[in-house]
C-alpha cells in the first residue's frame, strides 16, 4: 500500500497518495504497534502530502506523531529525531507560529549537535533557519551569529567560495552588517564576492526586473557612498 502511495505522490497526486498512506497506516499499526520505524516514516510521508496539499493542521498532527514515536524508539539525541522536528518546525514556521517554530528548530539543533557534532551540514541548515527566524522576530545580532556560524560550517565541510550555499549566506551577513552600518570595508566585499557570483549565473538569474537584486545592487552603491564617506 506504501508503494502504491509513492506512486501517487512521485505523480503529484496528493489526495490519492494520502489517502493510500491513511491504509498503509492502519495496516502497520495492527502489525507493528505505535513505537516502530516503519509507522513513523509512513507518519512522515502522510505529513509530507498533507503538506503539499495545503492541509497544514493534518501535517501537523502526523509529523508531530512521528517525533513522538522516533523519540521513543531513538531516545530524544538522534538524527532521525532532529529531522522529525525540523519537519514540526516547518509546519509551525508556514502557520504563523514563529514562537513554537523558534523552539522546535532549537530543540532539533539540540539533538542534531548531540548526534552528529557541530560542523554537520545539517546543523547548518538548523541554524540557517533559526537566523531566519531571529530576522523576522527581529533579533539580528542573533541572527548574524547564526548565519556566521553556517558560513563557517559550509567551508569546514569544503564548499567553496562559488558554491551557492556560500554566496547565499555571505549575502544574508551582508545585508545584515549593512543595514548595521557595520565594518563597511567588509560588506563591501561580501557584496562584490556575491555580485561576481550572480553575474556567472544564468542570465535570468540576475535580471535588473527582480525586486531583490535591484535591492541588492541600491545596497551596494549606498554602502559604496557610506565607506567613501567614511574614509575620506
Amino acid at each position: 500500500m506504501s508503494n502504491i502511495a509513492t506512486v501517487h505522490a512521485e505523480q503529484s497526486e496528493w489526495r490519492y497518495a494520502i489517502s493510500r498512506y491513511n491504509e498503509a497506516l492502519e495496516i502497520q499499526m495492527e502489525q507493528f504497534g505505535e513505537d516502530d520505524q516503519e509507522v513513523a516514516n509512513t507518519l512522515t510521508n502522510l505529513g509530507t502530502m498533507n503538506f503539499r496539499f495545503g492541509n497544514l493542521p493534518l501535517a501537523l498532527k502526523s509529523y508531530k506523531q512521528a517525533w513522538r514515536m522516533r523519540q521513543n524508539i531513538f531516545g530524544s539525541a538522534h538524527i532521525h529525531v532532529s529531522d522529525a522536528l525540523l519537519n514540526v518546525a516547518l509546519v509551525h514556521e508556514h502557520m504563523g507560529n514563529i514562537a513554537r517554530a523558534e523552539s522546535c528548530y532549537a530543540n532539533a539543533l539540540r539533538a542534531a549537535k548531540n548526534s552528529v557534532g557541530d560542523q554537520h551540514l545539517k546543523v547548518a541548515l538548523l541554524k540557517n533557519s533559526l537566523a531566519n527566524i531571529c530576522l523576522h522576530t527581529g533579533k539580528e545580532e542573533l541572527a548574524l551569529k547564526f548565519f556566521s556560524d553556517v558560513w563557517t560550517i559550509y567551508k569546514i565541510n569544503g564548499l567553496d567560495d562559488e558554491h551557492d550555499l556560500v554566496k547565499i549566506v555571505s549575502r544574508n551577513i551582508a545585508d545584515i552588517r549593512f543595514k548595521n552600518q557595520d565594518d563597511l570595508a567588509g560588506v563591501l566585499t561580501a557584496f562584490y564576492d556575491v555580485l561576481r557570483f550572480f553575474s556567472q549565473m544564468r542570465a535570468s538569474a540576475f535580471s535588473l526586473d527582480d525586486p531583490g537584486v535591484d535591492t541588492f545592487l541600491k545596497n551596494v552603491g549606498q554602502a559604496n557612498a557610506n565607506f567613501t564617506m567614511a574614509v575620506c
